[in-house]
């Protein structure tokens, strides 16, 4: 019996020590695995690697980034030997000369925070990368090179710092809009970005007092919900131009509004030039005239009436001779500025050859600027018509020969009286 007291007892005894040394590895278990607050302290070399930050985020494409990651060793024991090195691939890539490996040395265990190692990399962005998160991948060796740790892929944030929605094209139809009269006004838009773009709107600013324009079936303003990288589109506005409007280019102010993939708000104003004029319209022909039969000289006077709404500047008229003309004056003659409805005239001295035709062609080279300093040359042939000596007497185009006739009667009159005057007093 006390054998087996004694026996229970040892057993007692074996039984408490063994809970007693489990109590004491699970103490020092919840020393050894900690939490701490970057991770959770192993009792071997434990190694985390984090993005500490890239300069500039986002990164633009074509431009420089600086990568910094944080190396902390969450074990108890030192990490020795480290490297890390760096695996670009597009869009990034080193600068010439720079070396992908980085040597850190030793990296005591616990080393956190302040302690960890910052591992540091200048990359080149593609200009062509395309937006958003690109992957970058890093890796990292315990044993100088010897075996390597591939980490999960670290993303590089790449955007187009100020996402382009640019005017790529105005067209106006006509190409001048006429004043009183409803013309169209087109603007292409183009995403020039990589991304998308949504909530674009374009406004023109018609506000000011000297813009003759009025929106005709729509507001001045246009919206579309969305526009893909590169994509292009097309806005229409039907516009009037006030009967009273002066022709010349107006600047008219456009605004463009858009948000880009990160809600970033984007509102630009840009001028465009919007031509208002019309084709000038003139009306020539032979006002007055003093040759009026072949084979004589005289002046024509030609009258130039502008009847268009566009003023006219810089008019010179030549006029060009031919078989049956000689232009006997300057056949050059300037004009100058002929404002909407007005008239200028404009005398040449001609001679008119012999001829059987009953009417000579006056040719004539009209040269000019609208109020837009648009060019113009412009060839006019004008009829002057031509009369028999019948017509010149009929139409009364000629003076009288009765008054001649007299005078030759008179003349032969008296001279018959003078000579018998003479010759009687020689025989007295």
């Amino acid at each position: 019996m006390e054998k087996l007291l004694n026996k229970q007892k040892i057993t007692s005894d074996i039984m408490k020590k063994e809970i007693l040394i489990g109590f004491m590895f699970l103490m020092l278990m919840s020393i050894v695995y900690a939490d701490t607050p970057t991770g959770r302290i192993s009792e071997s070399v434990n190694l985390q690697v984090t993005l500490l930050n890239q300069n500039p985020d986002p990164v633009q494409p074509g431009s420089y980034v600086e990568i910094r990651f944080q190396a902390e060793n969450l074990g108890v024991y030192d990490a020795k030997d480290v490297v890390f090195e760096l695996l670009p691939s597009y869009p990034f890539k080193l600068e010439p000369g720079d070396s992908t490996k980085r040597e850190i040395g030793t990296l005591k265990g616990r080393a956190t925070g302040q302690d960890a190692a910052v591992v540091y990399y200048k990359l080149i962005v593609d200009k062509d990368a395309v937006e958003g998160d690109n992957e970058l991948d890093l890796r990292y060796s315990l044993d100088d090179g010897k075996s390597w740790v591939l980490l999960d892929e670290f993303d590089i944030r790449v955007q187009t710092i100020d996402a382009v929605v640019g005017i790529t094209s105005v067209e106006t139809v006509p190409k001048k809009l006429e004043p009183g009269k409803v013309g169209k006004i087109m603007v292409e838009l183009q995403n020039m970005a990589d991304s998308l773009t949504e909530d674009i709107a374009l406004k023109f600013d018609f506000s000011s007092d000297d813009m003759p324009f009025v929106p005709v079936n729509s507001a001045s303003e246009k919206k579309i919900r969305s526009l893909a990288a590169g994509e292009s589109t097309k806005f229409e506005f039907d516009i009037m131009v006030l009967a009273d409007a002066e022709s010349q280019t107006y600047k008219v102010p456009i605004e463009v509004r858009y948000i880009d993939e990160s809600d970033t708000l984007y509102n630009k104003t840009d001028i465009i030039g919007v031509v208002v004029g019309s084709t000038p319209e003139m009306d020539v022909y032979i006002e007055d005239q003093t040759v009026y039969s072949s084979a004589s000289s005289g002046e024509v006077s030609v009258k130039f009436v502008n009847k268009g709404v566009t003023d006219i500047k810089f008019l010179s008229v030549e006029l060009a001779e031919s078989d049956d003309l000689q232009v006997i004056s300057t056949p050059l003659v300037y004009i100058g500025d002929l404002d909407s409805d007005d008239y200028e005239n404009a005398d040449f001295n001609i001679y008119v050859k012999k001829t059987k035709e009953d009417y000579v062609q006056i040719p004539l080279k009209l040269e000019y600027a609208d109020a837009n300093n648009e060019e113009f040359v412009q060839e006019v042939d004008l009829q002057m018509r031509l009369y028999s000596g019948a017509e010149l007497k009929k139409f009364g185009l000629v003076k009288s020969s009765k008054t001649g006739l007299i005078i030759i009667i008179l003349v032969v009159v008296g001279g018959g009286i003078y000579l018998y005057r003479k010759k009687k007093k020689k025989k007295s």
